[in-house]
C-alpha cells in the first residue's frame, strides 16, 4: 500500500512557510502605511501651527518696523505647543525656553537640557533691498527706512530699482523655515533618505532626521521700515 503522508506533510509545511511570508510581508507593508500615515498627520498639524505662528510673527513685524528680533521673539511665543509636554505653567515656561532655543540656536545646536536647534530662517521678502535703494532714507539710527505715512499723497510712481511703489513697498512679506523633527520610528528615514535625493541643498536637514517646512505671511506695515537683512531681487532668482 502506498504511503501518501510524507508528501503530505511536505506539501503542508511549503504552504505553512508561504503563508508565514505573505504574512510577514504584508504586515510590514501595513505597519509602514500606518506610520507613514501617522507622521503625515503629525507634519501637517504641525504645518498649521507653523503657518499660524509666522503670521503672528508677520503681525509683530508690522508694527516694529519689520525687524527680525522682534518677529522671531513672536514666532518663538506661537509654537510653544511644538514643545509642550503638559498644560501647568512649569510646562508652558519650559516649552517657552525650548522654542526660543530652537529659533535662535544654529541648525542642530544642542544646550543642556534643550532639545536640537530647528535651524529656523526668517527671510524678508518684501520690502526688499532695493526698494529700500529707491524709497528708503537713512534715519537717527543710519539705517534705511522707508516712510510708511502720506501714501495716499504718493503720485502712484514706480521705483526704478525695484519696480514697485511706496505702497508697495510698505507691504510686509516674510518667508520662515523650520526644521520640523521626523519622530516616528521606520518612516522617519524613508522619508528623509528620499528628501535627500529629491532636495540636496537642505541634505542637512535631513540628515538629522527634519523636515524644512516653508511658511510665509504677507501683512502691511502700520511703521517705517527699517532695512534689516532684506533679500534682494536676485534671491528670487534663486529660490
Amino acid at each position: 500500500m502506498q504511503n501518501y503522508r510524507t508528501p503530505l506533510i511536505y506539501t503542508y509545511t511549503r504552504l505553512k512557510g508561504a503563508i508565514i511570508l505573505e504574512f510577514i510581508i504584508a504586515g510590514t507593508l501595513v505597519l509602514s502605511f500606518i506610520l507613514g500615515v501617522i507622521q503625515l498627520i503629525l507634519i501637517y498639524t504641525a504645518y498649521l501651527e507653523l503657518e499660524q505662528a509666522t503670521f503672528e510673527a508677520a503681525r509683530t513685524g508690522s508694527v516694529t518696523n519689520a525687524q527680525k528680533p522682534a518677529m522671531l521673539n513672536s514666532f518663538a511665543r506661537n509654537i510653544i505647543e511644538l514643545y509642550a509636554s503638559g498644560s501647568n505653567p512649569t510646562d508652558i515656561a519650559n516649552a517657552l525656553v525650548e522654542a526660543q532655543a530652537a529659533v535662535r540656536l544654529p541648525l542642530l545646536a544642542q544646550t543642556a537640557g534643550i532639545t536640537h536647534s530647528a535651524g529656523v530662517k526668517l527671510d524678508i521678502l518684501n520690502p526688499t533691498r532695493e526698494a529700500f535703494a529707491d524709497w528708503g532714507a537713512l534715519n537717527t539710527a543710519n539705517k534705511r527706512q522707508i516712510e510708511n505715512t502720506w501714501q495716499n499723497l504718493n503720485s502712484g510712481e514706480i521705483g526704478a530699482t525695484s519696480q514697485v511703489s511706496l505702497e508697495d513697498a510698505n507691504i510686509l512679506k516674510i518667508q520662515i523655515t523650520y526644521g520640523y523633527p521626523l519622530q516616528v520610528p521606520l518612516i522617519n528615514r524613508f522619508i528623509a533618505n528620499t528628501m535627500m535625493w529629491l532636495s540636496p541643498e537642505n541634505i542637512l536637514y535631513y540628515t538629522n532626521l527634519r523636515l524644512p517646512l516653508v511658511t510665509t505671511a504677507t501683512i502691511h506695515m502700520q511703521s517705517h521700515p527699517i532695512e534689516d537683512g532684506n533679500v534682494s531681487l536676485d534671491w528670487f532668482e534663486n529660490n
